[in-house]
């Protein structure tokens, strides 16, 4: 090796130790931001709560500037929390990206529960007809610099200036300070930790649950316009990966999060905390990246997603769904939700052949009880429809107004649950009410009691040709067959052997009794008598052949 060449070993690693100085430095950083924005806030809280014990007399314009306040610093807080998490996940650090994210939806908790009672003596205070203060100018520090202003005008509009001085800004701190300047490629560029506030901008709403999602605006019909604060924030639902769940839970992650404008690194990480499940399994080895974000949303889109496949998963529950009974409203609402759903859906998909007259109308048909189908076949007749799931659907639609309001005069309106419930707290025996169950029920239900004690009881229809007032051992269809065919369908059917009677098994028979037919004594019933075989006499030996 000549003089003039270097020995590999020798070459100083200065790019790598650079490397890991700047993310350090950034770590440093963030962490000093988000213990002074926490201590703003929990101290912004805590007056907060002085405020609505102590006063005697309240403030309607300062305690709502007050929340106001409390919202922009908590919204600064969980800026910094979420460009701490995104660092983590760069990191591969996924222990601390899940404690970071704990620590913000904890610390978003506990200033919720202290505006919502704030919120709670503004309304009790309007509702007292407390006359508001004038309008005030209000100018309120903060630490680190933050001044915020509230200019409130005659008609009650509230406008409110945040101003951050030197914070949120690490291109001033720490990248200006020389060659060893921190530009952390791992959060995206210097862009995605600069959250420069202007006095004349106004927030932007990230599309996800924060405090600026709390602000609505609606019209008044007098030409005005009416901000409403005190709506909780909308939150992206967790999808498990139950493919029926994920288009609704796809619409507000697209909406709250997807269309937002903050970082992809922050999307993924939200993504990732909205996943639970074999739906986060499929995305487990992904970074937080542009491209690996994209092909993480293809990935579910793929494997959870499209019209089809929520189609397919309602047609499954109609067929997996038990026949109707007469007396199950709640079976019968359940049944003709899930058809109306199941219309809507064949209609998106441009399937409107299946709602005919063909598979899917007997499949629904067959869940109907015969009196059902009874009063389904006049509202056609009557109505002069043909047979298809557009009619069927109809007709479910006015059944279960009817069957509903018919309840509701008769028993109230409650729910289902709570009327189950009465029946067990005042129960009836040998059916009649107790005195404090008679007395408490209505005119109506002591009626209907009394009518179902006088109504005959029905017999079951035949179990062979299922005609009504008589039992399969009184039956001509099932006489003409031989015995072997009897006792295949007495199989098949699992009748009791002994009685013939379908409600029980032999080993549970009380009409238990010996055959007697040409003597039988066997605990069989008389038709399934079967003739003793008789063996065959044996031949006698040929004598021998002389």
């Amino acid at each position: 090796m000549s003089d003039t060449e270097l020995d590999p070993s020798e070459i100083p690693e200065e790019p790598k130790a650079d490397e890991e100085v700047k993310q350090k430095l950034v770590l440093i950083e963030l962490n000093r931001r988000k213990r002074a924005s926490k201590r703003s806030t929990t101290k912004a809280r805590h007056h907060l709560e002085k405020l609505i014990v102590e006063k005697a007399e309240v403030d309607i314009q300062e305690l709502e500037h007050r929340v106001e306040t409390l919202w922009q610093i908590l919204e600064d807080t969980q800026v910094i929390m979420d460009k701490m998490s995104a660092y983590f996940m760069e990191q591969k650090d996924f222990e601390s990206h899940k404690l970071v994210m704990q620590e913000s939806n904890e610390l978003e908790g506990d200033c919720q529960k202290v505006i919502e009672k704030t919120q709670a003596v503004i309304v009790k205070c309007a509702s007292e007809s407390c006359v508001p203060s004038p309008p005030i100018q209000k100018t309120a520090p903060n630490t680190g610099g933050e001044v915020e202003t509230e200019v409130t005008d005659n008609q009650g509009v509230s406008t409110s200036v945040t101003g951050n001085e030197g914070e949120l800004d690490i291109a001033d701190d720490v990248t200006n300070q020389g060659p060893q300047a921190v530009a952390p490629a791992t959060l995206g560029g210097n862009d995605h930790l600069q959250q420069p506030a202007t006095e004349n901008s106004s927030s932007t709403s990230t599309g996800y649950p924060s405090p600026q999602h709390d602000i609505t605006t609606t019209s008044s019909g007098h030409g005005e316009t009416v901000i409403n604060r005190r709506l909780k924030p909308l939150r992206v639902p967790t999808f498990d990966g139950d493919k029926k769940k994920f288009e609704e839970f796809w619409g507000l992650f697209v909406s709250l999060v997807d269309m937002s404008n903050e970082p992809t690194s922050l999307k993924m990480a939200r993504l990732r905390q909205s996943l639970t499940g074999i739906a986060l399994d499929s995305i487990r080895g992904l970074g937080v990246s542009g491209p690996e974000y994209k092909e993480a949303k293809e990935i579910l889109n793929t494997k959870f997603g499209g019209q089809r496949r929520q189609l397919r998963a309602y047609l499954d529950d109609l067929e997996r769904m038990h026949p109707l009974r007469a007396a199950d409203v709640q079976g019968f609402e359940r049944f003709a939700d899930l058809v109306r759903v199941t219309v809507v859906k064949l209609q998106a998909e441009g399937k409107v052949g299946e709602l005919g007259d063909g598979t899917l109308y007997s499949l629904l048909v067959k869940k109907l009880t015969g009196h059902q189908l009874e009063i389904y076949t006049r509202w056609m007749n009557e109505h002069s429809k043909d047979r298809s799931v557009l009619s069927l659907r109809d007709w479910l639609k006015e059944e279960v107004s009817i069957r509903v309001e018919a309840i509701e005069m008769a028993h109230g309106i409650e729910s289902e649950d709570s009327a189950r419930y009465n029946r067990k707290q005042y129960p009836t025996k040998g059916g009649r009410s107790n005195p404090s169950s008679f007395f408490m029920a209505s005119n109506n239900q002591r009626n209907s009691a009394f009518n179902e004690d006088k109504r005959p009881k029905q017999k079951p229809p035949c179990a062979c040709c299922s005609g009504p007032y008589h039992g399969i051992w009184a039956c001509r269809q099932f006489e003409q067959r031989s015995v072997e065919q009897r006792w295949n369908f007495a199989k098949e059917k699992q009748l009791c052997f002994r009685c013939l009677s379908n409600d029980h098994r032999g080993k549970d028979c009380r009409r238990s009794q010996p055959c007697k037919v040409n003597g039988c004594q066997l605990n069989h019933h008389r038709l399934l008598h079967r003739q003793p075989v008789t063996p065959p006499s044996p031949i006698p030996p040929s004598p021998p052949e002389s």
